[in-house]
């Protein structure tokens, strides 16, 4: 398969036109008239990932945030991104994005994946473009169940008790991956927000309306790799992709020791 015909076929599925205004999905640097041979997925593009595309003699890199969020002039005044793109050139890697288009998608996108991993799908309804409304959700479990997998492992937890180990039962549950923090403005009181990011003043809020917040960090989009290698499975067959290898270089904090 050509890349120009890998490329349609994800514009076609995802409208790369229905972006945010601010954000820039779809073709990041594109070799319309080569064959797609291996895939690579991750989350962002940096020089350990594209040595690694290259190493598994990938020449399609999809990724979820854009590699120029910016105008390429100015982006590729970082150094990193200025020898990643030169790797891109020299060995004709497409970079493609999906990112927002991806995240609103009502099938595969991230949240829909994260509640299947949770396990609090049951019953789930979208509450605004970038988030789930979930009944059913029980604190306790949804702890259990994010410790399994290392970009949801050690979470934040804001509330105005000690609720870890308890079976609250909430007013409201609302799931949003990526910086969600300003679902809180809008949620009902007594509520739990599950986010991977959220500002200081959007924590008072929350603190103030008696919402428990689950902060995953923004690693919780490291689902999107999981998430869209599904998608890829199911909608291309055998024979017009090959292999598909996965960024396992997740980035993440860990408290100091000596």
């Amino acid at each position: 398969m050509l890349v120009k015909n890998f490329y349609n076929i994800l514009n076609k599925y995802f409208n790369f036109r229905k972006q945010e205004k601010w954000d820039n999905n779809g073709k990041q640097i594109i070799f319309k008239k080569e064959q797609v041979k291996n895939i690579y997925i991750c989350l962002d593009l940096d020089e350990i990932n594209v040595a690694e595309a290259i190493n598994q003699n990938c020449n399609v890199i999809i990724t979820h945030h854009p590699f120029f969020f910016a105008k390429k002039k100015q982006e590729l005044k970082l150094e990193f991104k200025n020898n990643v793109y030169k790797e891109l050139l020299k060995h004709k890697i497409s970079v493609i994005s999906l990112h927002t288009c991806f995240d609103k998608d009502k099938k595969f996108g991230i949240n829909n994946y994260l509640a299947k991993k949770l396990n609090i799908e049951k019953g789930q309804t979208s509450y605004d473009n970038y988030s789930l409304l979930l009944r059913d959700a029980n604190i306790k479990n949804i702890i259990t169940e994010s410790e399994k997998y290392n970009y949801l492992s050690n979470a934040l937890i804001y509330n105005n008790n000690n609720i870890k180990n308890t079976e609250s039962i909430f007013t409201q549950t609302i799931l949003g991956s990526g910086a969600c923090g300003y679902l809180v403005n809008k949620m009902k009181k007594n509520s739990l927000l599950l986010t991977g990011e959220i500002k200081w003043n959007e924590l008072i809020v929350a603190k103030n309306k008696n919402i428990t917040v689950i902060n995953f960090g923004h690693n919780m989009e490291y689902a999107f790799i999981e998430a869209s290698q599904i998608f890829l499975l199911e909608k291309f067959k055998s024979n017009e992709i090959n292999e598909i290898f996965l960024d396992k270089f997740i980035f993440k904090g860990k408290p100091y020791s000596n």
